[in-house]
């Protein structure tokens, strides 16, 4: 099973981080780092803009929105403005430890976190971000996630649509 870690920005494209098989792999891409966000969320039938709309709503958040892509699997959070080609985005399920100051975090991640966290693979890294950057966004996921249980953000996500018309 393949778990993502982290997609992280660049200037002409996007590395993926992902752990395959108990071994850590990368994958660059061509595309921007958002637009992955946006073509993984098609491919597991999530609709993007709704959601994160949803979410800044409910939590009265303006920058930095974390989007669900897959409920206890894929919740993606951005470092920085979405918008920058540099933005780092983060799995909050698959990070086990943050460690840093203001000037750089370390960063463990592991599959399956929040589910399995014995005998599963590690990985970390050092993000040139502030500590409570991260803090504050593991925050905002860890209320997404006790929200959103399973299949209810959909109906939300619809009821909201509907109500909008």
């Amino acid at each position: 099973m393949t778990h993502i870690f982290m997609i992280t920005g660049n200037k002409n494209g996007c590395e993926i981080v992902y752990s395959q098989n108990q071994e850590i792999k990368t994958s660059l891409s061509q595309c921007k780092a958002s637009k992955m966000i946006y073509q993984m969320a098609r491919a597991h039938y999530r609709p993007v803009m709704p959601t994160v709309n949803l979410i800044k709503k409910m939590y009265g958040y303006s920058q930095k929105v974390p989007v669900l892509i897959e409920y206890n699997r894929i919740l993606f959070f951005p470092t920085i403005s979405m918008r920058d080609p540099s933005c780092c985005w983060i799995n909050y399920y698959c990070v086990t430890d943050i460690k840093g100051n203001k000037e750089k975090t370390e960063i463990t991640f592991c599959e399956y976190s929040i589910v399995q966290r014995k005998h599963a693979q590690q990985w970390s890294c050092v993000l040139p971000i502030d500590k409570r950057v991260i803090k504050k966004q593991m925050k905002r996921c860890h209320e997404i996630h006790s929200c959103f249980r399973g299949d209810k953000i959909i109906e939300l996500v619809e009821d909201n649509m509907i109500s909008n018309i």
